[in-house]
């Protein structure tokens, strides 16, 4: 019998990415299902409307418990809106405890013990609490953002702003962090384990920027622009407010030198590599 899956913020980001690998891969092994909270807009996505969807809102608890029937194991992605955890968050572990949910896995961020303030530490903390088997990824910078955030003004102006100074950044491919979340929920060396994923090394914005231009044959200036300017820019840029913050927030992390820290758990657990950012930039430019 297929176990079923339900995945978070299925519509986001990584929710998204995972779900184009789950169709990639073709998996018979379970059933996933898409949490949205307008199920009859998933029409218009291309990945999330090959999946079963149920209704799921973290500001609506009342949708958790009806989402959570006859789920076994969940893929816990966090809304960057989501700052309240103890209100939106925890009444879900407190909801998948009572259902019998036999596995969560949690997609946190690097680093988390030196970053008090972000929510994903407190998350984590209801995880473990709960006594529910789990697997918390803190994922790295990922890479795909360079292109999210800045494909076009490096095409076309030969820039690539990040309001991040000159701190270094652990890369992490996403697809790094999709297979190990995959894997997490078929395999026990994963269970009660917190793995931090990310790439081989760090590195600055300048680099990214020399990496580019030499890959491109072209110059490429890693502007380094203000908090503020950085806002401001991608507001003009019509980037979505709630991305802008966040990036910001990230940006901010870098500069205090929270984001350069390696691991070497992908290779450990997966048993290969994890992939690089020159090999990134080569198949995006």
């Amino acid at each position: 019998m297929k176990e079923n899956i339900l995945i978070t913020a299925s519509t986001g980001f990584f929710g998204r990415h995972f779900l184009s690998y789950v169709n990639q891969i073709s998996s018979n092994d379970s059933n996933f299902i898409a949490g949205v909270r307008r199920p009859k807009n998933v029409q218009e996505d291309e990945v999330v409307r090959c999946f079963q969807t149920r209704p799921f809102d973290f500001f609506n608890t009342s949708t958790f418990d009806k989402a959570l029937d006859g789920i076994q194991k969940l893929i816990l992605v966090r809304p960057p809106a989501l700052k309240n955890t103890k209100k939106y968050i925890l009444p879900l572990i407190k909801i998948a405890k009572e259902k019998g949910i036999k596995h969560i896995t949690f997609l946190s961020v690097t680093n988390v013990e030196k970053s008090k303030m972000i929510p994903h530490l407190s998350v984590e903390k209801y995880i473990m609490e709960s006594g529910i088997p789990y697997t918390i990824i803190r994922s790295g910078f990922f890479m795909q953002n360079i292109t999210r955030l800045n494909q076009n003004e490096i095409i076309k102006n030969h820039t690539l702003s990040m309001s991040a100074g000159s701190g270094k950044v652990n890369f992490t491919d996403i697809r790094d962090v999709i297979e190990i979340a995959h894997s997490s929920l078929s395999n026990n060396k994963f269970e009660n384990k917190e793995l931090e994923i990310t790439g081989d090394k760090a590195y600055s914005f300048f680099d990214v920027s020399e990496m580019i231009s030499k890959q491109m044959g072209q110059k490429i200036t890693y502007t380094k622009p203000s908090a503020i300017k950085f806002i401001r820019d991608k507001v003009k840029e019509k980037f979505s407010i709630q991305l802008i913050i966040q990036m910001s927030a990230v940006c901010n992390r870098i500069k205090q030198g929270k984001a350069e820290f390696t691991s070497e758990d992908f290779s450990h657990y997966m048993s290969k590599d994890s992939r690089t950012l020159q090999h990134f930039i080569e198949e995006s430019f």
